[in-house]
């Protein structure tokens, strides 16, 4: 079935570099019938069973699509079957799909329905597991996470706001990670309207938590947003005020610790207060001690520029967390703030 595929893209870039033949390219499986016919019998399950054989058209449907979107569309049905009976050729079809794709616009468009179907399962046992342990619902929320990034998907777009709605706490979490961990520009900036569409999530999401009658349920989704902060496309004080509310309702505790203290050390100079506040709710909520240790020479700059510093609010804090490091048994703060 590969190898069938491989065929038919080697047919389509004959096609391209042949003056002559280009007009064939718009004909789709009509110019190459031979692959059509064992697209379609393998897609009989009373003739071919097999979940492999059908995570084949998954894996390639984007392909499918550029060959012949007629038929991709027409077949899409079939390729991922929604009947009880057919529930394991459906799972290896999208499983492999959503693993190993990236969200091609065109073929997002003619999956729409699948990508519902998915967002509602969910959570939900899976009957295979694609390359390995790659779950299904992982690579969804990266789906989603792109076209939201790029304007594919719009905040009020249904599929976006499902997601959200529905989505177990860990799939959540994994999308806000996703973001700060891979977000990147060389320019040092993202462009505005992307950074726009991701300031606007984070605000949303944030929301969600403070205004949620349980905010247990947001912990690790909020927790992630450390990734964010400790990431430079976004600007330093924007991530400041944003992570002093996260750490609120994390009770102190945030992902990418040790790359936020050097963001803290780096804005303690502008806003001494601000990072003294943030450092202070960390190493409230500091439950490793070895973290501390990791970001001792940051914690030492953010502390002995709040203490000097000329605002009176930043003197305060800047010695409530050396008191609070000297009980957890770090007792070289002390020195800081000698009585």
């Amino acid at each position: 079935m590969r190898a069938v595929v491989d065929y038919a893209l080697w047919l389509r870039r004959h096609f391209e570099g042949s003056g002559d033949l280009a007009g064939r390219i718009g004909q789709g499986f009509d110019a190459m019938p031979e692959v059509r016919e064992v697209l379609e019998a393998h897609l009989d399950p009373r003739g071919d069973p097999s979940p492999a054989i059908r995570a084949i058209y998954g894996e390639f449907y984007p392909w499918l699509v550029m060959l012949d979107e007629k038929w991709a569309s027409g077949a899409r049905s079939k390729i991922f079957p929604h009947t009880a009976d057919q529930a394991h050729l459906r799972c290896a079809a999208w499983g492999a799909y959503i693993v190993s794709c990236p969200p091609y616009d065109r073929a997002v468009e003619i999956l729409r329905p699948e990508y519902v179907a998915a967002i509602a399962d969910m959570g939900r046992p899976k009957p295979y597991r694609i390359l390995g342990d790659a779950d299904p619902d992982v690579y969804l929320a990266d789906h989603l996470i792109q076209l939201y990034g790029r304007g594919a998907l719009s905040s009020d777009d249904e599929l976006w706001a499902r997601f959200w709605r529905t989505a177990p706490e860990p799939i959540r979490a994994h999308a806000i990670a996703f973001v700060g961990r891979t977000l990147e520009d060389k320019t040092g900036t993202l462009p505005g309207a992307v950074q726009d569409r991701f300031i606007a999530l984070c605000e949303t999401r944030i929301q969600a938590a403070e205004g949620g009658a349980n905010r247990e349920r947001f912990l690790a989704e909020m927790r992630a947003f450390g990734w964010w902060f400790a990431n430079p496309v976004f600007e330093v004080q924007w991530s400041l005020e944003r992570l002093n509310r996260v750490l609120d309702l994390t009770r102190g505790q945030v992902d990418a610790g040790f790359a936020l203290s050097g963001r803290l050390a780096q804005a303690a100079g502008s806003s001494p207060v601000l990072t003294a506040t943030c450092l202070r709710k960390m190493v409230e909520g500091a439950t490793e001690v070895w973290g501390v240790v990791g970001q001792h020479e940051d914690i030492l700059s953010i502390l002995r520029t709040a203490k000097d510093s000329d605002q009176t609010p930043a003197y305060i804090e800047a010695h409530r967390v050396a008191g609070l490091l000297v009980e957890k048994g770090f007792v070289a703060y002390r020195s800081l703030f000698p009585e």
